[in-house]
């Protein structure tokens, strides 16, 4: 049985759906963004620019989301270090994408430092959720069997 006909492994299959629904997340943050900074764009005309420029920086990790997903749908050969590229590439846009706001906003200390804290709590939950998948990706036999490089598979 090659590697495309084999069957995605279940906790890749909930991985793979994670990834889809992060784009639902991406949009409701967008809405929430707006919302909660659109009384504050006259007081700081730099507001709009980091809500775009958080908007650029979902949108990447979204993209890496959807590129992780595919990859594991495909299940070809050789992309087992793809797939964990995708997961350190979304993490970072996620974090970068946290920290962008209350740093290009230039609001007032009252205003970002809980917003600092906020995209603190982000990072870190973005960092354990790319560190367990990774550690799973390295460790599970059936994973590097379906995803692996073609040198390391003894068949």
């Amino acid at each position: 049985m090659s590697s495309s006909q084999k069957s995605i492994p279940r906790w890749l299959v909930l991985l793979m759906i994670l990834f889809v629904l992060g784009i639902g997340s991406a949009g409701s943050a967008f809405q929430r963004m707006d919302k909660a900074f659109l009384p504050l764009r006259a007081e700081s005309p730099s507001v709009e620019n980091a809500l775009i420029y958080f908007k650029l920086l979902t949108g990447a990790a979204v993209c890496f989301s959807l590129y992780g997903a595919s990859l594991i749908y495909r299940r070809e050969r050789g992309t087992l270090g793809m797939l964990k590229v995708t997961l350190i590439g979304r993490s970072v846009f996620i974090i970068a994408a946290g920290f962008c706001v209350p740093i290009i906003a230039k609001l007032p200390p009252e205003r970002t430092n809980p917003m600092f804290v906020q995209a603190a709590w982000g990072s870190l939950s973005s960092v354990i959720f790319a560190g367990l998948w990774i550690t799973y990706l390295s460790c599970s036999n059936q994973v590097r069997e379906i995803y692996g490089s073609i040198e390391n598979v003894t068949e």
